[in-house]
């Protein structure tokens, strides 16, 4: 089998069987052997059984989206083989445990089985070393090894440092399943499968994931307190800031519910720490009241939304981009925010570092979005990035009372930009009201019309003052190409890589993309909307939200709108099928 320059791995089984594992050893394998790799998750919402699928995609040049072909399908269970089976390549390879598996599986493909089968007893094999059956997938890897045609080297050294801590014993146990399977297959299959995949020369890389992204550059921006409830997909982007919370000097409290999070979050702002809440749309809806309480008390708030199917608990492990038009508006009465959509593990880094800066800056709340696919999804990180490039910003801080140039500090004074000087509860000489209610320039309470009026004009200020730190929308691909996809969040290399296929269709594309989703910079954004020929947004929701967002904003009607909302992301693939079927 002859493939140009990548091919996927999938490794399929029930939660429980060490599918995520498998994947984390496979993925380590693929980068020491000097190839890129991008990595999705599948699971279903059980604490227990149903079927887990980790897939690998191996290239030779950078990748960061996922595709829909399976070229090597590791099946832990019958069900692996049965949900996978159509989305094997011809030619491809099913590894799986001969002595376990229910279906009739043939060695070489045919009309009715395009791939190749290597059954091979991992569990007799681990139950041979120790009577137990736990190093079966270690000998389903090594028959992924022989299949590719690696050496064990790489894998064997990846066990001993991975094991080492635990005993000598399960380091040779190991070893031994590695040998003996690699001989199984070696002794009972005369085929070569060696994949033909050019050499790999990978420039050095971290593999992240969008979870890890989002809480290294949050500890990157000086975030000091988080506070969160468990919640499908955010909980990772909290776990990973508990972890290091000792490292870094974070407070990191797992509050009772998200209520309860999203108000501590607030008073630890309003107290003068960089503070960070998260969850995804349920929790998320919990938590309103109090953003609103962030947005008239004028306190700097970062908050993220994980978003996943809904309504309701509607589908808790799948993803979607469903929450948008909900966290424009979340919160009774009006007050101003910045939502921000990352596409990528950079963006996820560096655009928390801005979601903070904005915080500070105009003393708003700030709301980044991601979702499951991209919060869960392991992705290339390319280590020559200036990871310094962002300093630390916390706007206009009193802090003495000689900095107020009179005898009484306004905390909400008016002031043309609509932010006023702020100073943390504590600094010498200096004391001040605030409250949730409305109130005048010194936080005493106040219901007067005219003050309401100017109050809220000061408020509102700050979303047009803040514009020139939003920067254009991303334009990849040939400015001038006769059709645009116009993506936002983690549709962004989905929509890329589209345009890529589509060229080999004579189609000329680029993406139009966009991270900074409101307030939009509408000087910046217009011009490239008006050269736009023919135009079709791709989201991941069922009403077009953001194409409403282009119409109410600029009067720009995309032509066509490919929206999905099964759950699964966009393949690119699937965008260059639709588009060149239904558009040309």
């Amino acid at each position: 089998m002859k493939l140009d320059n990548e091919f996927v791995i999938a490794i399929g089984g029930k939660a429980g069987q060490g599918v995520l594992s498998m994947g984390d050893f496979i993925r380590h394998i693929v980068q020491d052997l000097g190839l890129y790799s991008f990595v999705w998750v599948d699971y279903p919402s059980l604490i227990k059984g149903g079927h887990n699928v980790v897939f690998i995609r191996v290239s030779s040049e950078p990748v960061y989206a996922p595709v829909e072909y399976i070229t090597y399908l590791i099946a832990l269970d019958s069900e692996s083989i049965e949900i996978h089976y159509d989305d094997m390549v011809k030619d491809g390879v099913l590894i799986y445990d001969k002595d376990s598996t229910k279906q009739e599986i043939h060695t070489k493909p045919s009309k009715k089985q395009p791939f190749f089968g290597v059954g091979v007893p991992f569990q007799a094999i681990s139950r041979g070393i120790n009577k137990s059956p736990r190093y079966a997938n270690t000998a389903a890897i090594a028959t992924l090894h022989f299949v590719l045609g690696w050496s064990l080297d790489g894998y064997k050294s990846l066990i001993k440092k991975k094991f080492k801590k635990k005993s000598q014993t399960i380091v040779d146990d190991n070893i031994n399943a590695i040998d003996q399977a690699y001989q199984y297959v070696e002794d009972n299959y005369d085929t070569i499968f060696h994949n033909t995949l050019l050499k790999g020369a990978a420039k050095p890389y971290y593999a992240i994931d969008g979870s890890q992204a989002l809480a290294f550059g949050a500890i990157k921006a000086g975030v000091k307190f988080t506070a969160a409830y468990p919640m499908t997909p955010a909980t990772p982007i909290f776990d990973h800031l508990a972890k290091h919370a000792d490292d870094y000097g974070i407070i990191a409290k797992q509050a009772e519910d998200e209520i309860s999070a999203i108000c501590m979050t607030v008073g630890a702002s309003y107290a003068g720490a960089r503070a960070l809440t998260m969850s995804s749309g349920g929790g998320f809806s919990l938590m309103v009241e109090a953003l609103g309480l962030s947005g008239i008390t004028e306190t700097p708030l970062v908050v993220i939304n994980a978003m996943r199917g809904g309504p309701s608990t509607g589908l808790p492990t799948k993803t979607e981009q469903s929450d948008l038009r909900f966290v424009l508006h979340a919160s009774q009465g009006e007050f101003p925010r910045v939502v921000l959509a990352p596409g990528d593990s950079v963006e996820l880094y560096t655009m928390i570092q801005h979601a903070f800066n904005l915080a500070d800056l105009y003393q708003l709340p700030v709301i980044v979005l991601t979702d499951k696919y991209l919060a869960t999804s392991q992705m290339m990180f390319p280590q020559d990035i200036d990871i310094n490039a962002i300093s630390v910003d916390r706007g206009i801080v009193i802090k003495k009372k000689a900095d107020i140039g009179s005898d009484t500090y306004a905390r909400y004074l008016f002031t043309k930009d609509g932010v006023s000087p702020r100073a943390f509860p504590g600094t010498r000489g200096i004391t001040f009201h605030s409250g949730s209610d409305e109130h005048n320039e010194y936080g005493e309470i106040s219901e007067d019309h005219i003050n309401r009026v100017k109050m809220m004009d000061k408020r509102m200020k700050k979303e047009h003052s803040l514009l020139p730190h939003i920067p254009k929308p991303e334009v990849y691909g040939n400015p001038y190409a006769e059709l645009t996809l116009i993506s936002w969040g983690s549709t962004k290399w989905a929509c890329i890589e589209a345009v890529e296929l589509l060229a080999k269709q004579d189609i000329t594309a680029n993406v139009l993309h966009f991270s900074y989703i409101y307030p939009f910079n509408i000087k910046k954004t217009q011009p490239l909307l008006d050269r736009i020929q023919k135009s079709v947004v791709v989201e991941n929701n069922a009403t077009g939200q953001f194409a409403g967002l282009l119409k109410q904003y600029f009067n720009f009607e995309p032509q066509h709108a490919l929206l999905k909302y099964d759950g699964h992301p966009f393949y690119p693939q699937e965008i260059s099928k639709i588009i060149h079927n239904t558009m040309f």
